[in-house]
């Protein structure tokens, strides 16, 4: 009675998380955790500070799989909906979106659940689509109208797994092909589905999971170690078994020499491969990398820091009692950087920080930013964050003559902030999405007229 009850209050206490509203940080983990113990409980996605493993819940989600994290901030998670025993049919599957302003949670798309679709891993692209895998192949997902493509499909891609985008837009997927039983990296072209093989794993060897990219446009996977079962005891002594059935009479199956698994670098371009970090017996799922190149995978209720250069191996945290991890992700530097003019038509930037006048500066368009996506209210400039001279913030001309539209703002020189011996002074502001930027140009500080400099 006594366990009984013990485990009931751990119920109660597990269920009671209390949702928290979290500014996310570039470089900070998100994972999705499903349901434990009882379908009752929710599943959910949580927030991890990889410098001291505090976890905060952000969202419950019915039965979150896969997550990815926009340019904006939003977080996409596929969940495959609430657990129903009474119910005739199965819930539907769905991408959702998750506000961390409001916690809101939106549906981009539902898969009925007679499409038999279950959505896992998602990758996002540079401009917003949604790649999606799923047992019988890869949806491309556009956020904004909801519109569902598909990108490759069973028989010629079979139970894909993880996928990431790389700095071509191509995807690159864990997946078997169609007449293979091994799995391979394949890479895959958005637009039109061809692919290509860039890696196939060993069986003998382990089983491929999880992929990430480096800063540095390297793959890193992890491989599960390949386990071995043979028979002890009995007629079938030292052989190969599946089940104790194999084994009878008086013989029993399994499991030995079971080998560490590890995390494997491999060259996109050659194939060549280099074992990062090996895991002891584990079951080594997601990987993700931050933007210096740090490594944190999942070990089913362990996350792991993994240094990409010694593979030396750090606890970062562990999912609560009787649940673990499904996926996770690392909070990318949302801030774009964007090209700026200081004193344009000038070689030299030069300014007097006790200056009474205005700093004129050009936020310079170009090809991947378009200056009119820029919401002026946000504009400062300097350490002080010295806000534009003009209300309307500034006014569209294209200063450089490239035939692209800029971004003309003054600011006055004495609420920047600037200050003797400066070499560069930088604007920062948002798109009118909520996006952060930030743009810096050299300059030069100068003592005003009739004052000597030390």
């Amino acid at each position: 009675m006594l366990a009984v009850s013990a485990v009931i209050a751990l119920v109660a206490v597990l269920g009671a998380f209390s949702v928290q509203a979290v500014t996310l940080q570039p470089g900070d983990l998100v994972v999705t955790r499903p349901p434990f113990l009882s379908k009752d409980i929710y599943g959910a996605i949580i927030h991890i500070d990889p410098h001291t493993g505090v976890k905060t819940v952000i969202s419950l989600v019915d039965d979150p799989q896969g997550i990815a994290i926009g340019a904006n901030g939003d977080l996409f998670v596929s969940d495959w909906g609430p657990y129903c025993s009474a119910c005739p049919n199965p819930p539907d599957a769905k991408i959702i979106r998750i506000d961390l302003a409001t916690g809101a949670q939106s549906v981009i798309v539902a898969f009925p659940y007679w499409d038999n679709v279950q959505p896992r891993h998602i990758a996002i692209d540079a401009s917003g689509n949604l790649f999606v895998t799923q047992r019988f192949g890869i949806f491309r997902i556009d956020p904004a109208t909801r519109d569902v493509t598909v990108v490759a499909t069973y028989p010629y891609i079979i139970a894909p797994t993880s996928i990431v985008i790389d700095e071509y837009g191509d995807l690159i997927v864990v997946a078997r092909i169609s007449g293979e039983i091994a799995r391979t990296v394949v890479r895959i072209d958005p637009e039109t589905g061809a692919h290509s093989e860039i890696v196939k794993e060993d069986l003998e060897g382990g089983r491929f999971n999880g992929i990430a990219i480096d800063p540095y446009g390297d793959l890193l996977l992890t491989v599960l170690a390949p386990r071995k079962r043979l028979c002890f005891g009995g007629s079938n002594d030292g052989n190969p078994c599946s089940n104790i059935f194999d084994c009878r009479p008086g013989g029993s199956c399994r499991i030995v020499d079971e080998q560490e698994s590890f995390i494997l670098r491999v060259d996109p371009e050659t194939g060549d491969q280099t074992v990062v970090s090996s895991v002891r017996p584990s079951s080594l799922s997601d990987i993700a990398v931050d933007a210096n190149g740090d490594i944190f995978v999942l070990d089913f209720v362990f996350i792991l820091h993994i240094d990409p250069e010694t593979g030396a191996q750090e606890f970062i945290a562990r999912s609560e009692l009787f649940s673990y991890f499904n996926d996770i992700a690392v909070v990318p530097n949302f801030e774009i950087e964007i090209e700026l003019d200081i004193h344009p038509g000038s070689d030299v930037n030069r300014i007097n920080p006790s200056s009474r006048g205005v700093i004129p500066v050009a936020i310079l368009g170009s090809d991947d930013f378009d200056v009119a996506d820029v919401d002026v209210t946000t504009l400062v400039c300097g350490p002080d964050g010295a806000a534009p001279e003009h209300k309307q913030g500034g006014h569209a001309v294209d200063i450089n003559q490239d035939g692209l539209t800029d971004l003309l703002s003054h600011y006055r020189t004495r609420e920047t902030g600037i200050a003797p011996g400066d070499t560069q002074a930088c604007v920062s502001g948002q798109t009118l999405d909520g996006i952060p930027f930030q743009g810096c140009d050299e300059i030069t500080t100068v003592p005003a007229r009739g004052i000597r400099a030390d």
